[in-house]
């Protein structure tokens, strides 16, 4: 598991957690896989995850996703939900 690779606690995403994404992020030949980690707000888990080099602060960048539906997307995201904001100390 990833949390035992950088020796974090495992933070367990809310049932109903949404993460944000690209829309590119479904498109399995665009690479490298980004991810982004902020707080906790409301239903949104705080990962935002986007492909390819090209970031964009544009408002419509992202969009919220259910935390389930990301391993229809991209399913090699799923491993990063469990690590906590910040990682040691």
């Amino acid at each position: 598991m990833i949390c035992e690779s950088y020796e974090a606690d495992i933070c367990t995403p809310q049932p109903n957690s949404k993460v944000g994404v690209s829309i590119n992020l479904s498109d399995i030949n665009v690479f490298p896989i980004n991810g982004l980690r902020h707080p906790q707000e409301g239903e949104t888990w705080g990962w935002y995850f986007w492909a390819g080099e090209d970031f964009s602060e544009d408002p419509g960048f992202f969009f919220p996703l259910h935390r389930w539906h990301l391993k229809e997307w991209r399913y090699e995201t799923m491993k990063f939900l469990a690590l906590p904001l910040v990682i040691g100390t």
